[in-house]
């Protein structure tokens, strides 16, 4: 997959979130995106494969659109294994808004038994043994 190729379907999948959900206002700093494939059984949701987490510093609410794209499609695409053949539904909850997101070449929403990739993005917040040591450092 190529940069252009790469960079379309980012902006393809940002302007499918942002069609389904307002903006919110954004404060700048760090914010979580957890990233879980999950199958849609009825009313319940089963975990595909553990649940990943990305901690990003934004400024802007399109930033953080951009930077949730951007971890939807390396996540599908990016990983050793496959989970998906092409870009899945989105469940999303983007701060303290939720959507379910029918991105290009996915199933229809309804239809039963489909894997959907479930994106929860939040304020980060540190935890107690981060916030009294600092932040913990890579040994390079």
């Amino acid at each position: 997959m190529g940069d252009n190729e790469l960079n379309l379907m980012i902006r393809t999948v940002a302007k499918a979130i942002a069609s389904r959900i307002d903006l919110p206002e954004v404060r700048p700093g760090k914010h979580e995106i957890w990233l879980t494939f999950i199958r849609r059984t009825g009313p319940s949701d089963e975990r595909v494969l553990p649940g990943r987490k990305r901690v990003l510093s934004v400024t802007t609410g399109p930033e953080l659109l951009y930077a949730v794209a951007r971890e939807v499609v390396l996540t599908v695409f990016g990983d050793e294994v496959q989970v998906v053949k092409d870009l899945p539904n989105l469940k999303i909850r983007l701060l303290d808004h939720r959507a379910d997101v029918h991105l290009p070449g996915a199933p229809p929403l309804d239809q039963a038994g489909q894997i959907w990739l479930r994106v929860t993005v939040r304020r980060y917040e540190p935890g107690l043994l981060e916030r009294i040591f600092g932040e913990r450092t890579e040994a390079v």
